[in-house]
């Protein structure tokens, strides 16, 4: 979620302007990514799913998100 909140205000732009997030999430982490989403979002609802996957390549990733957000 850093790297994602990073990369909107590279540009401009912050978590409001997100309109669609999708996550892959390891099951081993589920728990820690729906309480990192939660605070780090504060409130900003966004459409998007959120899949929980056995494994991810590399092998060694826990999380891979994709956004989406409108500028302008």
């Amino acid at each position: 979620m850093l790297n994602v909140k990073g990369a909107l205000e590279a540009v401009g732009a912050s978590f409001e302007n997100l309109v669609r997030l999708d996550t892959y999430v390891v099951a081993s982490v589920m728990n820690d990514y729906k309480r990192v989403k939660h605070d780090m979002l504060a409130g900003v609802r966004v459409s998007g799913a959120t899949v929980y996957v056995y494994a991810l390549q590399p092998s060694e990733a826990m999380i891979e998100i994709s956004g989406i957000a409108a500028l302008g």
